[in-house]
């Protein structure tokens, strides 16, 4: 659809995070390389996040 061909973060607030998968290939093909860039950048933000719950958790 017009939701752009790449992975966004739709909510990134009080722990919630979920995200918009493209819905169109070609869309997806044309715009692979920000898709991986995008991509690459949730992955360390969600390995920073889980560190950080593993590490509040250890506290209590």
């Amino acid at each position: 659809g017009n939701i752009l061909g790449t992975a966004n973060v739709q909510e990134w607030s009080e722990g919630k995070y979920f995200f918009l998968m493209p819905t169109d290939l070609a869309e997806l093909s044309k715009n692979s390389k920000e898709f991986e860039q995008i991509h690459g950048k949730l992955h360390q933000i969600l390995a920073k996040y889980e560190l950080f719950m593993e590490q509040a958790s250890c506290e209590e």
